[in-house]
């Protein structure tokens, strides 16, 4: 299950939040402040943020302000007792509950912002890569899903869809240039991103349409590229 960071100065609100989504399934963290929400997401697995907007130090629109920096696409719900809704959204949290509220209401909203998640559709034949490469999307605030080989790939896209696919050119059975010419065909307005060590003299036209990086790469010139496509 996805991981939610709460950011609330109330350890009896942290605690209680902390009891229910738990109950739901979830890995929860904990922080007291905007500051100490920026140390766990430094270390930790993050898939959402819960955040009260009224705290000491840095409070909830700025911790806002600096993940949309670092992390654009991180789904971030805004919680307070003493804060409009409407200057909540025109801030660019993603959802926003007025307290007290329900905790049935903040689970559906919960549900709704991890659904609304892009995809990006990672496709090598090497799984430990797909997890660095799933981890690194995630970060982000993206969904990352996982195909072996373009074969797989082209069955996530006809029932999933993607918003995004990272493919590695060279794999055994149905390698990435295979898959970009149906990708080119089938999925015209798909953003891709290809990965390769090498890069052979005829793939350069053909690669033209898409974003590359070649092998090896840093993750964060990975991130940059990621969130150009995204944008």
């Amino acid at each position: 299950m996805p991981a939610i960071l709460i950011v609330d100065d109330s350890p009896s609100v942290r605690d209680l939040l902390e009891r229910f989504l738990t109950a739901a399934r979830h890995t929860v963290w904990n922080a007291s402040d905007g500051r100490e929400a920026l140390e766990v997401l430094r270390s930790k697995a993050v898939h959402a943020v819960i955040t009260d907007l009224d705290m000491p130090g840095m409070g909830g629109v700025e911790l806002l302000k600096r993940l949309r920096e670092t992390r654009p696409f991180l789904p971030v719900i805004g919680i307070s007792g003493h804060f409009d809704p409407g200057a909540a959204a025109r801030a660019g949290f993603d959802a926003f509950l007025p307290k007290p509220f329900n905790i049935a209401d903040l689970l559906r909203v919960l549900a709704g912002a991890l659904e609304k998640r892009r995809k990006v559709l990672i496709v090598d034949d090497v799984p430990a890569m797909r997890e660095v490469l799933k981890a690194t999307v995630e970060q982000l605030g993206l969904r990352g899903v996982e195909a072996g080989n373009g074969a797989e790939a082209l069955e996530v896209l006809e029932k999933e869809g993607a918003d995004l696919v990272i493919s590695d050119c060279s794999m055994p059975l149905f390698n990435g240039r295979k898959l970009l010419a149906e990708i080119g065909a089938r999925f015209p307005d798909l953003r891709v991103v290809v990965v390769s060590a090498s890069f052979r003299p005829e793939d350069v036209e053909a690669l033209k349409p898409f974003d590359f990086l070649c092998k090896p790469y840093r993750l964060d010139d990975l991130k940059r590229v990621v969130i150009r496509a995204m944008s």
